[in-house]
């Protein structure tokens, strides 16, 4: 049949298509327009294929909301999505192969090339590693090779995370094996799986044993001395973060198969083998301007519209898991059994700015309160209803889906934004029809689908007001493009513009306003002036309610101490986060690396 065609009209005609180039997305002679009818045409084919009928209300709603900037799709589905061969997944986990404890790097080699080959982020658990420290630098030198090979064929190098359990006996070196590296040679962010016995051993000033593989302890020191390293070396080089491997676990709806895992930047842990599809909703304009009594400062979300994109967008992630079992990537069983997604959000710090409400304040973390409970009510009932037509996801009968409990054991966290009955209706329908996706919430980065679509990132405050270009100065330069949210919101401050346009920033070195009158107009602030307390208060409002994790930076001004990081870590702790990461500005740079 004719389809209609759809002009990507939101995205930028001349910095969007640059960018897909320079990731690897856009093919020499494929335009912008070509890439968005691709995906949406293939889109269409899986709805046919899987409802039995031409659905032309989801397919003008897939359209619209491409067209006008709602639907932003992960860059596995702008790459690859309607394309021979190829997955629409955006990260997986892989089993290390292993002999008597050590890495088989001929067998690692084979079976990462072909998850890099797809641009698909890996994640490794090196816990049953004997000596974790000296294989990672061989698989980072190993994948850093491959990626210099794919990166000189045109296509995007993609990073890697590497795991390892609190309690190896070598979790002490693990911790600090980035603090002497050249960060442009590595490819793994390295991250500790801890435990809230962990804490709790340290809140009571208890020693914490470190076990060889066979599980037999073979030191002991104290629990606060582990932590303390973690946040030191952390305020060093940003690095590792620190996982909570049993609170991914509880949220674990298929058991029989352990997360041992997580994407590189650990919004989702997963068993070796499976996989999940990513893309979002951008929030930044859900609001109406107006009021009865004409004032132009009041203003109301569109919840219904929210409700109405994550509905629509959890149908279209269910496909595109479709094309990805049809390409018979990895273990296309596991993929097929679970048929995980992860309905996304970008633009939140854009939609705060549109409404003039600070990130750092009580306004911004009741909106994501909100926004994170109707992002996981909205996709449940999408999926539910998915289920009744195409049925649930095939393992649903041995899941914990069949517990009430624990299917209700969000119930209590509930901000009021859904109704009691209306909650009540999708619990029940789980319950009595399955759902067809075992997972439907995360919350990954969008660094890059959230630069082409020129919104914020995720849930991310603006890191900084400009975005820096490459050719659009005449000499060549790049030159500085304010966001054009931040162009709205900066409309009536006079003389602003052309300071942030030579800075990125509304305060001097000394972090104060240049201008007596910005304190005004604190929705200005960028991470760096938002505590750490205020980073996690919104992280924790998204995270309340997602099925997977959060990738979140918690960014710290320069003159953060490491007791800094460390409370952070408690707050982690204590938030019921499932991880944290943090960033002291300029602590790259900083850096001695010596060997």
């Amino acid at each position: 049949m004719y389809e209609k065609k759809i002009n990507s009209q939101f995205y930028d005609q001349v910095s969007t298509p640059e960018l897909m180039k320079k990731r690897g997305i856009i093919r020499e002679g494929e335009t912008l327009d070509e890439v968005f009818n691709r995906i949406v045409t293939t889109i269409f084919s899986y709805d046919r294929r899987l409802e039995g009928i031409d659905d032309e209300v989801f397919q003008d709603q897939v359209r619209n909301y491409t067209r006008d900037g709602t639907f932003v799709y992960g860059t596995p589905i702008l790459t690859n999505l309607g394309r021979d061969n190829m997955t629409t997944a955006a990260c997986t986990v892989l089993p290390l192969p292993l002999k008597e404890g050590v890495l088989d790097i001929i067998q690692f080699k084979t079976d990462s090339y072909e998850s890099l080959s797809s641009a698909i982020g890996t994640g490794y658990d090196l816990s049953l590693l004997e000596n974790p420290v000296q294989e990672l630098h061989k698989m980072n030198a190993l994948i850093n090779e491959i990626n210099t090979e794919f990166s000189q064929r045109g296509k995007r190098p993609v990073a890697c995370m590497a795991t390892l359990r609190a309690d190896h006996h070598q979790v002490m070196e693990f911790i600090e094996v980035k603090n002497k590296e050249d960060f442009h040679e590595w490819r793994f962010n390295i991250s500790v799986f801890v435990t809230e016995r962990l804490f709790e051993a340290a809140k009571q000033d208890l020693l914490w044993d470190l076990k060889d593989n066979a599980g037999v302890t073979v030191k002991q020191i104290p629990a606060k001395e582990l932590l303390h390293h973690i946040a030191s070396c952390a305020h060093y080089c940003a690095e590792p973060g620190v996982l909570f491997i049993d609170r991914f676990n509880r949220d674990n709806p298929t058991p029989f198969w352990e997360y041992t895992s997580t994407a590189p930047c650990a919004e989702v842990a997963m068993a070796p083998g499976e996989v999940c599809q990513f893309s979002y909703v951008n929030v930044t304009n859900m609001f109406e301007v107006g009021s009865s009594d004409g004032t132009e400062s009041a203003y109301s979300i569109n919840y219904a519209k929210i409700i109405d994109a994550v509905e629509i967008m959890t149908r279209v992630l269910d496909n595109t898991v479709q094309a990805t079992i049809d390409n018979d990537f990895f273990q296309k069983s596991l993929i097929a059994a679970k048929r995980r997604i992860g309905v996304g959000i970008t633009g939140f710090a854009g939609l705060l700015m549109n409404l003039r409400i600070p990130y750092n304040s009580p306004e911004a973390e009741k909106l994501a309160l909100e926004i994170g409970e109707l992002f996981d009510f909205a996709s449940k009932k999408a999926s539910v209803e998915l289920a009744k037509r195409r049925g649930a996801f095939p393992v649903f009968i041995q899941s914990k889906y069949t517990n009430e409990n624990w299917v209700r054991r969000k119930d209590h966290l509930r901000c009021g934004i859904v109704s009691e009955n209306d909650w009540n209706q999708v619990y029940g329908d789980i319950l009595k029809n399955g759902i067809r996706n075992a997972s439907t919430t995360a919350y990954p980065p969008t660094g890059t689908s959230s630069q082409l679509a020129s919104t914020s990132t995720s849930f991310e405050p603006y890191y900084q007001l400009v975005q820096w270009k490459q050719g659009y100065n005449p000499e060549g330069a790049p030159s500085p493009v304010i966001y054009n949210t931040i162009l709205r919101a900066i409309r009536e401050i006079s003389d602003l513009s052309s300071y942030i346009r030579l800075i990125g920033s509304i305060y001097n070195p000394e972090n104060k306003f240049i201008h007596q009158d910005l304190e005004n107009f604190p929705f200005l602030a960028t991470a760096t002036q938002v505590s750490h307390m205020d980073h996690m208060r919104i992280q924790q409002a998204f995270q309340r309610f997602a099925d997977e994790s959060s990738s979140k930076t918690i960014n710290l001004s320069n003159n953060a101490t490491v007791d800094d990081v460390l409370e952070t870590l408690w707050l982690a702790y204590s938030l019921q986060l499932k991880g944290v990461t943090v960033f002291r500005e300029n602590c790259l740079q900083e850096r001695t690396l010596d060997s």
